[in-house]
């Protein structure tokens, strides 16, 4: 009976570590991440393991409406979504985040207040009213 139970344990184990997956609702957006090697199938989903230690990622001038899923980028240190049409950006999970460059966007604000090791910030030609930093 333990061999029995220890067996579904591993089981359900391997399957939930499998099944971990990020949201990804703009197609633009996954479409960039699969140039990038980090997925193979624009389905609205990219593998957590795939994403989550990119230290530096580059999706200037892909047409992203939306960056929901960046939050599960926790290694992230360096982000340039620059030249796309995003309105807002949640980035308060990207505790790592030295660089970030995002001008020639539709920001309307920004929280900055979790990303504490911030050196870079190049948000140009924006419509920014407010920065929470």
């Amino acid at each position: 009976m333990k061999k029995y139970y220890t067996f579904i344990f591993c089981f359900l184990t391997g399957i939930s570590s499998i099944a971990q997956t990020t949201y990804i609702p703009d197609s633009n957006f996954e479409q960039a991440l699969i140039d990038l090697g980090y997925d193979d199938v624009l389905d609205n989903f990219v593998l957590t393991s795939n994403i989550s230690g990119v230290i530096d990622l580059n999706v200037f001038y892909k047409n992203i409406q939306s960056l929901e899923g960046i939050e599960d980028f926790i290694a992230l240190e360096k982000l340039n979504f620059s030249y796309n049409e995003v309105s807002e950006v949640n980035l308060q999970q990207n505790s790592n985040l030295v660089s970030l460059i995002g001008y020639y966007n539709q920001l309307l604000e920004i929280d900055l207040s979790q990303n504490l090791l911030l050196e870079k910030i190049d948000l140009g030609a924006n419509y920014l009213s407010e920065i929470d930093v």
